[in-house]
């Protein structure tokens, strides 16, 4: 079984690798949504403004032309300028000036492009290194966090290959960076509920330290770290000097502990209350009526937008991709291993009690609800005084992308009961055809978008 699980994990960062590479080179820059927006990011955090400007000037791509018309294709001689042409730029034009606390949220794609202005290639290949930089980080997290999985590895692989998380990791975008973290948050609370013996002040501080980067790329996602109250407080064992915190301890002043929590939670809600993200959330709370019609609206109106944009809506929102099969395909067979037993002897079922369901539910129910709502200061404007009357004066929740909700499928397919059940080879042959159809089609479709073929 040990050869077995090494060789499941080399199998994902070979897959993961080969088919970022492929999109990494088929969709043109700028053509991933926001990826633009993720380069003048980049500069901001770097204490360079100019840098997006420069990068966008050497490398036109035909951004607007291509994005706006689905007959467009890239234009090759651009192409061709743009991958050998002498490099304009100055390093010291390009170069970091000084570091942000949210160059966390691209810190991959950071150092790639700063090695490669450092060499002084052509702009192609500083766009590239830093969407192969932002690959590689994504691989090898999600390599860790398959590692972590104690059991489901299997689902953990096929949610974390899913076509359009593979588009997220090999672009400019801080999903990258995202996404992989919110896999390491699940699959390291499972770790520690189901394998781990015991857990002391370094493993705390890991989990507090992933969560706060979670919170600087976006804070909604900070939810999910409540998948570790399944893990039990007996586990505890922190060591202080002489001082030892155990589990014991926490579960004896548990009702003490909850209050402090709860007290902490409503000073700090308190002294943030002018925060804008803060007037959102109590707004729509305390409007849930009205919340819930923005919901269903949204869902009436962009729902196949925003699921096709979970699946396969590659580069930019021009529907260019995937078929209607390929739509239901890929959740289908997610959704069924989700629910299939693959009978590994020597591994013991995943076994959650009805809280621990409870709580990740609700983690991945308070997620969707933040994330959703937060779209609403988009809809309506950041400048918005009134949310109350916002609420009122839009009819949709806008900007809503269906990569949004990627990062909180683990929790609403885990805790699923056991319907079915296969042979462990049926289910490699199974994998290895769909690796194979969905890296090959939706490469294909790409291609056929963007290039004159």
């Amino acid at each position: 079984m040990g050869m077995w699980i090494k060789r499941q994990e080399i199998r994902f960062c070979v897959t993961a690798f080969i088919w970022g590479i492929l999109f990494a080179f088929l969709i043109p820059f700028w053509q991933v949504p926001d990826e633009y927006a993720h380069a003048e990011m980049i500069g901001q955090e770097i204490k360079n403004e100019k840098l997006g400007a420069l990068l966008l000037e050497e490398a036109p791509m035909d951004e607007h032309r291509v994005r706006w018309d689905t007959d467009e294709k890239v234009d090759l001689e651009t192409l061709e300028d743009t991958i050998w042409k002498s490099p304009q730029y100055n390093r010291a034009d390009c170069l970091l000036r000084g570091v942000s606390i949210k160059i966390v949220r691209h810190l991959p794609a950071v150092i790639g492009i700063q090695i490669a202005v450092l060499f002084r290639v052509p702009v192609y290949w500083v766009l590239f290194l830093g969407r192969l930089s932002s690959l590689l980080f994504y691989i090898i997290v999600c390599n860790v966090a398959l590692k972590h999985m104690p059991v489901q590895k299997e689902l953990l692989e096929l949610v974390m290959l899913l076509p359009m998380c593979i588009q997220e990791a090999a672009s400019l975008s801080y999903d990258a960076v995202l996404l992989p973290l919110c896999f390491w948050v699940f699959s390291y609370a499972l770790y520690l509920k189901f394998e781990a013996s015991w857990f002391g002040l370094r493993e705390i501080l890991t989990i507090i330290g992933v969560l706060l980067c979670i919170a600087l790329i976006k804070i909604p996602y900070v939810v999910l770290g409540g998948a570790f109250l399944t893990v039990p407080p007996q586990k505890v064992r922190i060591a202080i000097g002489k001082i030892v915190i155990t589990g014991e301890h926490i579960v004896k002043f548990r009702w003490q502990i909850g209050m402090f929590v709860t007290v902490a939670g409503a000073v700090g809600l308190y002294c943030m209350r002018d925060n804008i993200w803060v007037k959102l959330v109590v707004a729509t709370l305390t409007n849930f009526p009205r919340t819930l019609w923005l919901f269903g609206r949204t869902c009436k109106v962009w729902g196949d937008d925003i699921y096709q944009s979970m699946i396969g809506c590659f580069g930019y929102f021009d529907k260019p991709t995937v078929s209607a099969w390929f739509l239901t395909l890929v959740p289908a067979l997610v959704l069924v291993i989700a629910l299939t037993d693959l009978k590994k002897s020597d591994v013991t079922a995943k076994s959650l009690s009805m809280k621990d369901k409870v709580i990740l539910y609700l983690m991945g129910g308070g997620c969707f609800y933040l994330v959703t709502v937060s779209m609403i200061s988009f809809t309506a404007g950041y400048d918005t005084q009134d949310w109350v009357k916002a609420m009122y004066e839009i009819t949709e929740i806008g900007g809503l992308q269906g990569r949004y909700y990627i990062p909180i499928l683990m929790f609403l397919l885990f805790p699923l009961p056991f319907i079915f059940e296969m042979e462990e080879k049926v289910y490699k042959r199974i994998r290895a055809g769909y690796y194979v159809l969905a890296c090959t089609y939706t490469c294909s479709a790409v291609a056929a978008r963007y290039w004159p073929i």
